[in-house]
């Protein structure tokens, strides 16, 4: 079972109706696992709203994906199968960009719940929230560390003046 998961590759697809209307007006992003060779390809997400951005953990039991089908979007995990599906964040505010730390045992992600696009970490039970870049610019375009003690990422933090 442990190789059948590595070898599945993590895929989000959109599907679109042909027709008159413009193409955002029907796509909708749901999140497939295919085999690595192109062969076995299975829906694990059915829903109205937009699910995207999925990534294993590192086990490869589980799977975390943003998704806005509670009217703004957050922080979804589900098993590797489809099933159950938990929302981690559930906060008014913009989260998302998910990623697991090299244990599994927390979830980096970006929010814009103190106004500017910070990075988050939580447990991967969503317990322990922590802002980790509390600052004026918009953080985002995380990654952890092999070792799992640093957290690169993006900013658009000003430059030092000489």
């Amino acid at each position: 079972m442990k190789k059948k998961l590595l070898n599945l590759v993590v895929l989000t697809l959109a599907l679109a109706a042909c027709g008159g209307a413009s193409y955002s007006a029907y796509v909708n992003y749901e999140v497939y696992v295919i085999n690595a060779d192109g062969s076995g390809l299975k829906k694990l997400t059915d829903h109205p709203a937009d699910d995207n951005g999925p990534v294993w953990s590192p086990d490869g039991k589980q799977i975390a994906f943003a998704t806005n089908r509670d009217g703004n979007v957050e922080i979804y995990v589900m098993n590797a199968d489809g099933s159950g599906l938990n929302n981690l964040t559930n906060h008014p505010a913009h989260d998302d960009f998910p990623a697991w730390s090299p244990n599994g045992g927390q979830i980096a992600f970006t929010s814009s719940r103190d106004g500017e696009r910070e990075i988050y970490v939580m447990n991967a039970d969503s317990s322990d929230l922590k802002n980790l870049t509390n600052n004026p610019a918009d953080d985002m375009s995380l990654a952890w560390s092999p070792d799992g003690r640093q957290i690169a990422f993006s900013s658009g933090l000003p430059r030092p003046v000489d």
